[in-house]
């Protein structure tokens, strides 16, 4: 039987992490956001990992103006995504 390592997290609320400073290399988890932190010693809160969810967008009909083979197809629904 192979051995598990646990890694824990400080975790909390975003509001909870706004007053901490995360240690060097510190990961920190906010469960109310799903967001991932990790330390650098300096920032509070610790710095972002990953991308923002900026929610879902519907498209409505092709414009004329628009090359329809790039388009989406009218009603498609797809998440939007920003790097951090």
């Amino acid at each position: 039987m192979s051995d598990i390592t646990r890694i824990i997290f400080r975790q909390g609320s975003e509001s909870e992490r706004s007053g901490v400073v995360l240690l060097q290399g510190e990961p920190g988890y906010t469960f109310d956001a799903k967001r991932l932190y990790i330390g650098d010693n300096t920032t509070v809160g610790g710095v972002p990992v990953g991308i923002r969810n900026l929610g879902y967008v519907t498209f409505g009909p092709v414009n004329s103006n628009v090359n329809s083979n790039l388009a989406p197809a009218s009603g498609i629904q797809c998440m939007i995504w920003e790097p951090m």
